[in-house]
Order: C-alpha cells, then sequence, then structure tokens
C-alpha cells in the first residue's frame, strides 16, 4: 500500500499510467476521487487545493472505497 501526498505550487502535476479505463469517479464530501486499475493494483487519485494525493495498492474496489470513506 502506497499513500502519496504531494505539493503542487509550482512543479507540474503528477501523472499517473493506467492500464485500463476509469473504473468510477467516487464523490465524498465534495471531492471528486478517480479510481482506476493499473497492472494488478487499484488506484485513487484526487486533489485538494494545491495538493495531489493517491492511494496504490492490491486492494478490491470495495476496500479502496472503503479507504476513502476513512478520510
Amino acid at each position: 500500500m502506497i499513500i502519496s501526498i504531494r505539493q503542487t505550487i509550482g512543479v507540474q502535476a503528477e501523472q499517473v499510467e493506467k492500464n485500463d479505463d476509469l473504473l468510477e469517479v467516487y464523490m465524498v464530501d465534495s471531492v471528486e476521487y478517480y479510481i482506476f486499475s493499473n497492472t494488478e493494483t487499484m488506484n485513487a487519485a484526487w486533489s485538494i487545493g494545491e495538493f495531489e494525493c493517491i492511494i496504490t495498492g492490491k486492494i478490491t474496489l470495495e476496500e479502496m472505497k472503503r479507504m476513502i470513506d476513512s478520510i
């Protein structure tokens, strides 16, 4: 499991490679979480203000949603 938070002031936003289509845009508290798969991992990416956040891990879609709900 990897959780990454990056401040993006004055730097180019990070791009996350994906091999499948976007699985879902999951909305929680007015924040859009983009959930997609990449090889064998489930990923969620979102940004809040100047922060870009990514969760990556070998988990299911439902487990990813539970993690997002806990934020």
